[in-house]
Parts: C-alpha cells; structure tokens; sequence
C-alpha cells in the first residue's frame, strides 16, 4: 500500500472507539515508525482514546520489562508524537497513587514511599503488577519486535497485546518487519488470533523521499535527485543524509546551484558507500582516490585491470561522478569520521568556486574542443574558426597546459603561423603582468617544442630568486631535489650555508644538514648537476668543520658527520 493508503487505514484505526489490535507491516528501513509518528502528532484530535504509549522492544527480555515501559511511557493522547519528560512520568506515578487509593488501601503505606520515585523500575514486583494494573484506555504502538531479547517469545508478546484489548479497553499497533515474520511460525500461528487485520506499507521510491525531504528546497531537491539515482528507499539512510546535508550547506553559506548539486552528490554517495546494504555500493577508498590514485578503466590495459574496480568506475559513471577533488574529499571525510573539518571544508569550497569560475572564463575554448572531439564531419573552417575565436577571447586566462594542447593540435594541422603568433602573444601578456614563474610548479613541461623553448627563456629572464631557506628546507622536509634549486643552491656563498645551520632548530637542524651533505652521496648524469652536487657538498662541510671549532660542544654535537670527511679530503684534492 501507498503511504497515503496506509495513513487512511491509521486513521481509521485511531478513531475507532472500541478496543482491537493491528499490525503495520512494511520491509525493515521503510518507513513505518516515521510515518505513525507523524501520522499520530498530526491527527492527535482524532485519537479515541484517553492516553497514548511508545514502547519499543529493543532489548527487552521479559514481560515485565514490557510491562513497566507501556507504564512508564504513558501520556495523555493529546501530547502524542512528543517526547516523555519528568512531568509525564510524574504524573504516571501520581495516577498510580490514585489507583491505589481506590483500590487497595491497605497497600498504601508498604508502597507510598516507592510509588514516589518517578522511575518504577527500582519499585519491586508488587508495584511493577499495580502500575500495569493502572494501564486502561489507551492507544499502545509496540514497535521494533524483531529486536526483541531472545528470552522475551512470540507467544509472551502476543498473549500480553491478547489481554490489553480484551481486558485493559485498549488500542494495540504493532511494527513489524514483513521479511521477518514470515519466518516465524509461531508468530503467524498466533496473530491471526490477536489482530484484527494488518496493514502493508509499501511505498514507491518517491513517496519514501518526500517523507524526509522538502521538494521547496533546491538543497533538499538536489538530495532526491542522487538518491533516486542510487535508488536509497532505507527511511534512516534518507534521514541521515538529510541532516548531513543541512549541516554542510549550512556552513558552505550561499554558494551556486553548481555546488550545491555537487556536495550533495558527494554526500549521497559516501554515505551510500558506507552504510548501505546495497551489494553494489563502492568502497569508500576507491571514492577518495577515484581520478587520482584510480584512473578512468578505459586507459588501463585489460591484462592490467582489476574487475572490481572496473565494476566500481562503471556505477560512478552511471552516477555522474567524475573525479574526487578537495572538496568532495572534505565530505567524504565528514561522512566517515562524523567530524566537519571548517577549515578544509571551507577552503575547499572556495578553491572550487575560483575553480568554477576560471572554467566558465574559457568556456568558449571548452566549446572548440568539444566540436573537435565530438564530430567526425568535414568541417575544419567551422573548427578552426572556433579555436580561433575562442583563444582571442582567453588568450589571458589561458593555463601554459590549455596552450600547449592548442599549439599541438595547429602544429598538427601545419597551422605554425597561428603557432608562433599565439605564443608571442601569450608571453607578451605575461610580461605586462610581471608575474614570476617558478618553473619548479609546472605539472608537466609544454610538449609543443617552441612553447617549451619560449617558456625556457621566459622562466630566464623572469627567474625566481629563492633565499637559501627556500632551497633547502622544502627539500629537506620531503626528501627530495630540484633541478633548478640545487643549481641555484651551488651558487650561494658558503657564509650563506653557515647562517642557515646555526639559524635552525630541533628536527629542522638536522634535516638541513643531512640533506647539503647527501649531495656528496649523489651521482648526476650530468656534468652540471655533479658538479652543483659537489659544489654544494664541499660548502656545507666546510661550514661544518668550522662550526665544529667554534667550541667543544658544537665538536660533539657534530663529530657524526666525521662520516664524510674522505668523501671531503677526496674532492679537495681534485679541485
């Protein structure tokens, strides 16, 4: 049944003056706990009876324990769907004490003193048997029967729900999971004796949706649009999503539609990934590392493949996912941690904005290339004209990587004139911006051969002057070497390398040291770089041995490197 088919059929149920007994079936995450407590705090007016009870059965091992949390969950029907606090139970207690009074007043002195502790469960069997005795008139949900402790049988449960209607005047709902049940034989040989009928909640994905998210709200849209993609029905996944989902547009502040679609794709597929039952759900790690440490499967050979990940890269196509980039990888965190980093998160959504704007600044060079790729036709005027167009409109907004692609594809169409003109033009551009370039950061050097040999002598004469601090200390943090730093490094005066070692502290110390003295260790293929090495080693040595005679202690703290002193006394000797 529909969601509204299966409210009608509540409605009914709630209304109905005399005593009986229902069950509300539907698969386990459908929904059916959300949609009687919203049912029951929208339609508290049409509830028949005096009082309303939640009880759930998670854990529960014995009638009794049934028996005292239908007591204590007790509250007039009008305040139905909201949460017990102290005055309810309170109030419980105090209608136990008139029960009492009317009934048993013999009873009253042994118990006053216990009836007045708010909770009951420390009152002891008789009190636990007068407070059941109390529960008349009232409407029971009974929810999370398959959770039940192992001790506490169908037949207990039942037999109880049996005597509430028949004897106690009240209403019973029962909740229970349809692939459960069936199961349980016994279950089925006594409910058909205690219920009146059952009701079957089966809602289509859509329905499920619109019970967590609001259609009014493009945030809440954008969630329905990659769960359904995801087909997620399971009512705690939705509501999960739904409140990650507020929190990090929230704290995004206002942002474009661009973003919004993408943290809630994101969103969705990580919680999907880690929560969900689904047996094709991907592994969070493919997620993170999908663009970066996994490549689209098309590129890799067959032989090289592993299924699996081609299974994982084709239900990310299918989704629409691309690549993971800082900010997807900021919500993946969030969703696996359950910890918002701010500050990754936020600046992961600014970098994405600059992103997203330099994109739309050249969208009409995308555009050429997308008539380029996407076409087999015969139109190289309509093609050519578009890069053309295209690069006087982006010319300054173009990457060195953007305008080695289109120098390649005119060399390739003999174009060269367009070449060399385009390059000339370029450069001129970043001349009148005087922006220096350190050629160190390029993600690849330009494959175009005159836009390799333009960039060259472009980084010549607008190269980057790095302290000695730059040289080094990135370097020796990472383990690493630079070309172009280490042949600048070989230049600097050896009073340079000395105020560098006695200006360091703690790790860094030690770091730099190592890291001048392991160029002694390098062999270079080059004439220039070995010579770099050694220069840079007979520095940082010299500066060492010096040092070393400033005290007895600086002697000590030093004597480990005495290692590379034949490597020293052997390059001396060359020189």
């Amino acid at each position: 049944m529909s969601v509204l088919a299966v409210e009608k059929a509540l409605q009914v149920f709630l209304a109905k003056t005399g005593s009986s007994a229902m069950v509300l079936k539907g698969e386990w995450g459908v929904g059916k706990t959300f949609v009687w407590n919203r049912l029951i705090k929208n339609k508290r007016e049409i509830i028949a009876r005096k009082k309303y009870s939640y009880i759930s059965l998670f854990g529960l091992s014995s009638l009794n324990d049934v028996k005292r949390s239908i007591f204590e969950g007790t509250i007039p029907a009008c305040s139905a769907g909201e949460k017990i606090d102290l005055k309810e139970i309170l109030t419980n207690v105090s209608d136990l004490q008139d029960y009492l009074n009317r009934g048993f007043r013999k009873v009253i002195k042994a118990t006053t003193d216990a009836a007045s502790i708010p909770y009951t469960k420390g009152l002891g069997g008789i009190a636990d048997s007068l407070s059941f005795a109390s529960v008349s008139d009232t409407l029971i949900c009974i929810d999370d029967y398959e959770r039940k402790g192992a001790s506490l049988s169908d037949r207990d449960v039942l037999g109880l729900i049996s005597l509430l209607v028949e004897q106690k005047n009240c209403s019973v709902i029962l909740l229970s999971n349809t692939n459960e049940n069936g199961e349980k034989t016994s279950f089925s040989q006594y409910a058909e004796k205690v219920f009146e009928y059952e009701v079957v909640l089966e809602p289509t994905l859509p329905e499920t949706l619109s019970l967590v998210f609001d259609e009014g709200l493009e945030s809440d849209r954008c969630c329905i649009q990659y769960a359904s993609l995801l087909k997620i029905s399971n009512i705690r996944l939705l509501h999960r999503i739904k409140k990650a989902s507020d929190r990090l547009f929230a704290e995004a502040g206002p942002i474009d539609s661009f973003f919004l679609n993408q943290i809630s794709q994101t969103l969705i597929l990580g919680i999907w990934s880690i929560f969900s039952n689904d047996s094709k759900r991907v592994s969070l790690d493919f997620i993170k590392g999908y663009g970066r440490d996994y490549v689209y499967v098309s590129t890799i050979s067959k032989d090289k493949r592993n299924p699996q990940h081609d299974s994982f890269a084709q239900v990310l196509m299918e989704y629409g996912y691309k690549y993971t980039d800082e900010l997807d990888l900021s919500i993946l965190l969030f969703v696996e941690k359950g910890f918002l980093d701010l500050v990754f998160y936020r600046a992961a959504i600014q970098n994405a904005v600059e992103k997203e704007a330099y994109s739309q600044s050249t969208l009409s060079l995308n555009q050429a290339w997308e008539k380029f790729h996407n076409s087999l036709h015969c139109d190289d005027i309509e093609v050519l004209t578009s890069f053309e167009l295209a690069v006087e409109e982006c010319l300054d907004k173009m990457s060195l990587s953007q305008l080695d692609s289109f120098c390649e594809l005119m060399s390739d169409l003999g174009r060269y004139d367009v070449v060399d003109t385009t390059i000339e033009k370029f450069f001129r551009i970043w001349t009148s911006r005087n922006e220096p370039v350190d050629k160190s950061i390029l993600f690849k050097f330009p494959k175009n051969k005159n836009l390799n040999n333009s960039y060259s002598d472009y980084v010549k004469a607008n190269r980057v002057v790095k302290s000695i601090e730059q040289l080094v200390l990135p370097h020796a943090e990472q383990r690493s070497i630079n070309e172009e730093d280490y042949l600048a490094l070989a230049e600097i005066d050896g009073s340079e390398f000395k105020r560098l070692f006695k200006t360091q502290t703690g790790s860094y110390l030690w770091r730099c040291l190592e890291h001048c003295l392991a160029y002694g260790n390098i062999s270079a293929s080059s004439r220039e770089s070995q010579d770099a090495f050694e220069k840079i080693f007979l520095k940082s040595y010299t500066v060492i041995q010096e040092i070393m005679q400033e005290s007895k202690l600086n002697e000590v703290r030093l004597s480990k490197f005495r290692v590379y002193e034949e490597k020293y006394n052997n390059l001396v000797s060359k020189v």
